[in-house]
């Protein structure tokens, strides 16, 4: 799963109040992670371990165990 953090702070915002977090892109932070490539978990994918499917499921998981 793939995710970008204004999707995140969007679907953090559908549970609860997010006015006090803020974000703004810096360029030299973009030239350096956004020429990586995508992540692979293949390891982990063979152990068994999945990802929770969509941002809405991994936020309410975390949200779950605070």
């Amino acid at each position: 799963m793939q995710v970008r953090i204004g999707d995140l702070v969007d679907t953090l915002g559908r549970f609860g109040d997010v006015g006090a977090l803020t974000f703004q892109e810096e360029a030299a932070t973009r030239r350096t992670f956004g020429s990586y490539p995508p992540l692979t978990t293949r390891r982990a994918d063979d152990l068994g371990f999945q990802h929770d499917g969509s941002l809405t499921q991994l936020v309410e998981t975390v949200l779950a165990d605070l």
